[in-house]
């Protein structure tokens, strides 16, 4: 072969790689490509309206537009797969991307605080972490989003609900099917509302704190059957969160963080069971500089570094190591003290951008979030945004987290729509489901040598070999069984699966 031939055959090859790394790069989840930014009234004159901050560009493309409606928190977005803008929402009403109402996207929330925020000051709902929208694990076309329902008496939430929204692409169609349905209720749920991806890597964990005693955390899961049973872990000494407290996941999933503007809580996080575990705690220093109490929280890329906002002073702490409290750097020491730091978000460019505490048309940007001390590279007031933003970010789960490979709980067939094709449990039926005590199952026609039931961590709880007859019944009682979400399996030759799940509660 001469070397001319062979250098094609090299040119040939790289463009086949480069074509093949460009589809796995455009089959990425940018559900948060698209923010929604800004405050009314619209006057672009006077800095004033919308901004819609373009993470499909690099640098970011920031645009102005003219804003449908107030919000007293940050606007919550949601995009397509492909990054395209599909909805937003101010917590009283819900947009589409030409700033229209939704057909059925007027009154989300219910009570009080909707009346008199929503309606009477006609001010947008006041929550600042209180919204999130993830793809509904049983239909590509459908959106959950996730909202709380604050209480008029003490400003906590007394109810998480949620609402169906379907992306009905072939009729470039946006359209609210169910909406202000009830997840839970709560005396005092706080306004810290988070989600990761389970390790199956298609359910989700819905994650809140509750704000009064007994403290601790709520967790629940949404699989193709809906919404879990919550589950509580007692695991907070306290908890009161000031008006700029976040709360997040790192971008592994492995650890759950909160500000809550005067305390730091750092948990390790078991994407399998929902628990969590070596819970680390420190009081944030008093920052004098300031009269309030700012509370920003965002990590890094490769979740090793964690960043605080405490009003003047950005604090970089190590996620790595056994003492995390023993290794804070002081980012901004050598930087103007009269500059504030409120929330920080983790961007799809691997960026983290950080409002100051107040109205600003600009936003802090940490450049390099990898790497250690000044050498991420804090760059105050570095980003030039059309319109002024106050106080807040959004919040976005990390959409591109998937299954832990090699887990115990990845126990999903791969032919599951999360997991890119259709749902292989047709023609089976578990009932009642939940369940206390008995269970019974119509199964097809399966090629299997047997059923077998899992339970969340993967453990092996059952087995009955599969019946020649289709539309068999087998019926099966669980009530010594604990609370839980259990897997109904069966494996063929050609190692396609038969899926579906049911809860056991008590």
């Amino acid at each position: 072969m001469n070397s001319r031939n062979f250098a094609k055959q090299k040119k040939l090859i790289l463009i086949i790689l480069l074509h093949i790394l460009s589809i796995k790069i455009g089959a990425q989840e940018k559900h948060d490509y698209i923010w929604i930014l800004g405050s009314l009234p619209n006057d672009i004159g006077s800095n004033s309206g919308g901004t819609m901050l373009d993470f499909n560009f690099d640098p970011p493309k920031a645009t102005y537009f003219s804003l449908p409606a107030p919000t007293l928190g940050p606007y919550k977005s949601i995009s397509d797969s492909n990054g395209s803008l599909l909805f937003y929402t101010n917590a009283c009403d819900m947009f589409n991307r030409n700033h229209e109402q939704l057909q059925n996207g007027e009154k989300v929330n219910f009570g009080k605080i909707y009346d008199r925020y929503c309606t009477q000051l006609d001010d947008g709902y006041p929550s600042a972490q209180g919204w999130l929208t993830i793809p509904a694990p049983f239909d590509k076309e459908k959106y959950i989003a996730v909202y709380l329902s604050i209480d008029e008496e003490n400003f906590y939430s007394k109810h998480i609900l949620y609402s169906i929204i379907d992306n009905n692409e072939a009729a470039n169609k946006v359209t609210v099917v169910q909406k202000n349905e009830v997840v839970m209720q709560d005396t005092a749920l706080q306004d810290l509302l988070s989600a990761v991806r389970h390790a199956n890597g298609r359910d989700w964990w819905i994650v809140v704190p509750r704000a009064i005693e007994p403290y601790g955390i709520f967790t629940i899961l949404l699989s193709p059957e809906g919404f879990g049973q919550p589950a509580f872990y007692p695991v907070l000494p306290h908890l009161y969160i000031e008006i700029n407290g976040q709360a997040c996941f790192s971008p592994d999933g492995k650890k759950y963080c909160i500000n809550h503007g005067a305390f730091i809580y750092i948990f390790d996080f078991d994407r399998c069971y929902g628990t969590f575990s070596n819970m680390q705690s420190w009081q944030l220093p008093i920052d004098n500089s300031v009269n309030f109490t700012a509370g920003g929280i965002a990590v890094s890329p490769n979740s090793e570094y964690v960043y605080v906002s405490t009003g003047s002073k950005v604090h970089q702490y190590n996620l790595k190591v056994s003492n995390i409290e023993s290794t804070r750097i002081i980012l901004t020491e050598t930087l103007d003290s009269q500059i504030t730091y409120g929330n920080l978000t983790l961007a799809p460019d691997k960026k983290i951008y950080g409002m100051p505490f107040g109205t600003s048309d600009r936003l802090h940007v940490i450049h390099q979030p990898n790497e250690k001390g000044g050498a991420c590279q804090l760059e105050p007031y570095a980003f030039k945004l059309p319109t002024k933003t106050w106080i807040f970010l959004p919040y976005f789960p990390s959409y591109r987290l998937y299954d832990e490979v090699g887990s115990p709980c990845d126990t999903i067939c791969k032919n599951d729509p999360g997991r890119g094709s259709p749902y292989t449990a047709a023609g089976i039926e578990v009932f009642p489901n939940p369940t206390r005590d008995n269970l019974k199952f119509k199964l097809p026609l399966c090629p299997c040598g047997n059923w077998e039931i899992f339970n969340i961590a993967g453990v092996l709880m059952h087995t009955f070999p599969a019946n020649s007859q289709n539309g068999a019944y087998y019926e099966l009682n669980v009530s010594h069984w604990p609370s839980g979400v259990y897997v109904l399996r069966g494996n063929t030759k050609d190692n396609e699966a038969y899926v579906r799940r049911f809860v056991v509660v008590k």
